[in-house]
C-alpha cells in the first residue's frame, strides 16, 4: 500500500542525500561505529525490492569507495564482494551498471595509488607504513577471480538493434575491463582468455562480439612481454572475423584491431603479420560505415 510506497521514496531520498554529501563526513567515516551504521544501511539498500532503491545504493557504495578507500577493508571481504557480484546478475539492467560502476571506481582508485606508490618508490622519499605512504590493499587482484566472470558474462548483448549512443551495460562491462586491466595487469590475461577461446567460434553473434570486446579491453596493462604472445598467436583468427556476417562483431573487431596497433604495435612487426592486418583493414574500408 500507501505506506510502502511512500517508505521507499523517503529511503531513496535518504541514499541519494548521503551520496550527495559524502565528501563533506569525513569526520563521521572516521569514527568506525557511525561508519558500521552508515556502511550497513547502504548495504541493506541494495538488497530492496526496487530498481530505482537499488541502483542508487550501488551508485552510494561507488562513491564511498572513491572517498573512502583506506576504511574500505572490513567491509570488502564481509560483504561487497558478495553485493556487487549479486547486483551484477540482477534482473535489472540499472542496478548491474551501477554494481560494475562499483569496480570501475575501485579499479581507478587502485591504479592511481600504484602509481602514487611507483612515484615514490623512484624517488625514494618515502617507505611503506611511513606517513604519507599510500595504503593500496589491492582489492582488484584479490577479486579478480569471483568478479571477472560476471563481468565477461555481461559483455554478452542481448539484442543486435542496442543504441550506440546510450550508455548500457555492455558498455559499462567494456570500460570496467579496460580499468581493471590496467590495474590487475597481468593477472587479467588468464581469465580473459579463458573466456575469448571459448566464446569466439560460437554460433551466436553475440557470443562472438563478446569474445572480440573482451580480448580488445586487455590489451592495455598487462606487460608487453606477456601480451605479444597471446597477440601474436591470435592475429590470424581475429583479422579473418573482419568477414564475419554479424556487423556488430565486424565493428568490435575492427577497434579491437586498432586497439592492436596502439598498445601492442610489437605483435605485428613481421612482414606477414603486417600483411594480415593490412588485408583486414582494407577490407574493412569497404565495409558498412560503422567498421569503416
Amino acid at each position: 500500500g500507501n505506506k510502502d510506497e511512500q517508505d521507499q521514496s523517503v529511503r531513496l531520498a535518504a541514499i541519494n542525500a548521503l551520496s550527495n554529501s559524502l565528501e563533506f563526513i569525513r569526520s563521521n567515516f572516521e569514527r568506525e561505529n557511525e561508519r558500521n551504521l552508515i556502511m550497513m544501511s547502504v548495504c541493506e539498500a541494495t538488497q530492496n525490492t526496487t530498481e530505482e532503491l537499488q541502483s542508487a545504493a550501488f551508485g552510494c557504495l561507488a562513491k564511498i569507495v572513491h572517498y573512502y578507500y583506506e576504511f574500505m577493508q572490513p567491509y570488502m571481504e564481509q560483504a561487497l564482494y558478495a553485493l556487487t557480484i549479486h547486483g551484477m546478475q540482477s534482473e535489472y539492467e540499472g542496478v548491474q551498471c551501477m554494481a560494475i560502476e562499483f569496480w570501475s571506481t575501485v579499479s581507478e582508485v587502485e591504479a592511481d595509488l600504484q602509481e602514487r606508490i611507483e612515484d615514490i618508490e623512484a624517488t625514494g622519499s618515502a617507505v611503506p607504513g611511513e606517513e604519507g605512504y599510500p595504503k593500496l590493499f589491492n582489492f582488484i587482484g584479490k577479486a579478480l577471480p569471483q568478479i571477472l566472470p560476471p563481468i565477461l558474462k555481461l559483455l554478452v548483448k542481448e539484442d543486435e538493434d542496442v543504441d550506440e549512443d546510450e550508455w548500457n551495460v555492455v558498455m559499462a562491462a567494456g570500460m570496467c575491463l579496460q580499468l581493471i586491466a590496467k590495474t590487475a595487469r597481468d593477472q587479467v590475461l588468464d581469465i580473459t582468455m579463458t573466456f575469448v577461446s571459448s566464446n569466439i567460434q560460437l554460433p551466436n553473434w553475440n557470443d562472438r562480439e563478446a569474445a572480440v570486446m573482451a580480448f580488445g579491453s586487455v590489451l592495455e596493462g598487462p606487460e608487453e612481454t606477456k601480451l605479444l604472445p597471446v597477440v601474436q598467436s591470435s592475429l590470424q583468427p581475429l583479422a579473418a572475423m573482419i568477414t564475419d556476417p554479424s556487423l556488430s562483431v565486424r565493428e568490435t573487431v575492427a577497434w579491437c584491431l586498432g586497439r592492436v596497433a596502439d598498445f601492442v604495435i610489437g605483435a605485428v612487426s613481421s612482414p606477414q603479420s603486417l600483411e594480415i592486418l593490412l588485408q583486414a583493414v582494407v577490407r574493412g574500408l569497404q565495409d558498412n560505415p560503422r567498421v569503416i
